[in-house]
């Protein structure tokens, strides 16, 4: 398992997905930062808001790109035929698959929270960290809880790239099925958006383009550590455990081309 680990540790540095998607990530960040918002600026222009804002733009901006990882790290090396000698050479498929999609996993979120606290001083820079009147109680604790919203948001994507990656074998149908997926889901987002009720009354939970909605909302309406905020990420848990659970039978009984 340990040579498994160092052996993926290899190929993730001199892998150019994994420098596309950080350098990326990073400029992409920096870019938004410096822009100013179309909302609230004595808020979200700042460095106390960068927190909750600059990233609600990841969506749109970046989680297809997790998908150049997913394909640079999975798809490619089916490819290139590296995956079948790997298990040619007798290691355990289920060993294999849980290496690559933790370093998969560990890779998307370190890049995701250096973005954030690279955003946060660049807005603090520029426009400083003084919220104006805009304060949150409990600051940290609903910043903590925003952004393992946006990881358990952005994981679950990433576990349909990866399975679109194990299901075709081939990194150019991956890469163009998680480009449709991710376009039909912001096209259509109202149509696959559900309704709960609870005691404060009907909520709403949709996909990951309605997700991004809905924690802005979030945001502005001070409603973070309530127990409706984390109903937006229901559909994301259960989406993204499906695919994770089809990507990896996939992976164990599949013949490799």
């Amino acid at each position: 398992m340990r040579y498994l680990f160092y052996h993926e540790l290899l190929i993730m540095r001199h892998s150019r997905a994994v420098k596309f998607v950080f350098w990326y990530s990073l400029i992409t960040t920096v870019m938004l930062a410096f822009s100013p918002n179309n909302y609230d600026a004595t808020f979200f222009q700042s460095g106390y808001g960068a927190l909750f804002t600059v990233y609600l733009h990841y969506v749109g901006n970046c989680l297809i790109i997790y998908a150049v990882l997913a394909g640079g790290l999975m798809g490619q090396e089916f490819d290139f035929g590296t995956m079948q000698s790997t298990v040619g050479r007798g290691v355990k498929r289920s060993r294999v698959f849980l290496v690559k999609v933790t370093c998969i996993f560990v890779m998307s979120i370190l890049t995701y929270l250096l973005s954030i606290v690279l955003a946060c001083l660049v807005r603090t820079w520029k426009w400083g960290y003084n919220p104006h009147g805009f304060t949150l109680e409990n600051y940290w604790a609903k910043a903590a809880s925003f952004h393992v919203g946006m990881v358990i948001l952005t994981l679950s994507y990433l576990c349909v790239f990866i399975f679109l990656m194990v299901l075709f074998q081939n990194t150019g149908v991956g890469f163009a099925v998680s480009l449709a997926v991710t376009f039909l889901d912001a096209a259509y987002q109202d149509r696959f958006t559900f309704f709960y009720y609870s005691s404060n009354g009907y909520g709403r939970i949709g996909g990951a383009f309605s997700a991004e909605v809905l924690m802005r909302r979030a945001v502005l309406d001070d409603t973070i550590l309530t127990g409706g905020f984390w109903m937006i990420f229901v559909p994301c848990i259960c989406i993204g455990t499906a695919a994770l659970t089809a990507a990896f039978l996939c992976f164990l009984k599949r013949d490799m081309k």
